[in-house]
């Protein structure tokens, strides 16, 4: 065979090669949809990760399973750390809502905190514990949930002796009370805002209330009040002047069009 013969068969032979391979492509671009051999390319690369986070997908499946495992372990043990800091408090905070509680015309109440563990194994964002708050009110009468045997006034000073004994134990800049005198009135009001009072000694105390009783405790008056503008309903918020302090816990006492009497007693109510 010729040298010419040679190289036109290898021509020949290659030129089947490349358009084999021409053919394959695109057969490959049709059945994967793509318009460009790069996009094939592309395409493959990501097959190959593909593959390979399946090939290694038992790997992964068994450092994760480890994972969760571990994680479990120091969530159990912050957990156990909880409930064991819980239980040595417990008998501190019912002493203390007790004592707040006598303070604010509740001498016989009384507030048992108890804490249950849950299942074996199981565990909440709050921890392992269930918690339950027991209480009586009056001398005689069995302990029971909170919820079931609290009137609105009393769930209101459980709430204030609470929040009074949070205040106390951490560095709060201010602290909110809204309507904490639900189902209150006359020597236990004044009382209650007495608590308040002496709260605001060491924070900023902001209460929304409606008894002249617990008002007058406050430093600075805001009333809050609604009016029609442009057929909406606008609500308003206004700083009192001493004599719109005086007023306003006179409405409280009397009603819309205080009596001079009223008047006399808020400004007594304000001196404190």
């Amino acid at each position: 065979m010729t040298s010419g013969e040679e190289d036109t068969q290898l021509e020949e032979g290659s030129l089947l090669e490349i358009n084999e391979r021409l053919s394959l492509l695109y057969l490959l671009q049709k059945k994967h949809h793509v318009d460009s051999v790069e996009e094939l390319i592309t395409l493959r690369d990501e097959l190959e990760s593909k593959l390979m986070a399946i090939n290694s997908s038992d790997e992964q499946l068994e450092r994760l399973e480890k994972d969760v495992v571990d994680k479990l372990a120091i969530a159990q043990d912050h957990a156990k750390d909880l409930s064991d800091a819980r239980r040595k408090v417990l008998h501190i905070i019912e002493k203390d809502v007790r004592q707040t509680l006598s303070n604010v015309g509740m001498p016989n109440a009384l507030l048992e905190i108890n804490l249950e563990p849950l299942k074996e194994g199981e565990m909440r964002e709050s921890g392992m514990d269930t918690i339950q708050f027991l209480f009586s009110a009056n001398k005689g009468q069995g302990l029971q949930p909170i919820h079931k045997v609290a009137s609105g006034g009393e769930l209101s000073r459980v709430m204030l002796a609470i929040k009074s004994l949070v205040a106390k134990t951490s560095a709060l800049p201010t602290i909110i009370f809204d309507e904490i005198d639900t189902g209150i009135s006359g020597e236990v009001a004044l009382r209650v805002g007495e608590v308040m009072e002496s709260l605001a000694a060491n924070m900023q105390v902001i209460a929304i209330s409606h008894l002249p009783q617990i008002a007058a405790k406050g430093t600075a008056h805001y009333k809050v009040y609604k009016e029609d503008k442009a057929n909406r309903k606008i609500s308003n918020i206004l700083r009192l002047d001493q004599e719109g302090r005086v007023k306003e816990i006179a409405q409280m006492l009397s009603g819309a069009n205080p009596t001079v009497a009223a008047l006399e007693h808020a400004e007594l109510l304000l001196k404190g």
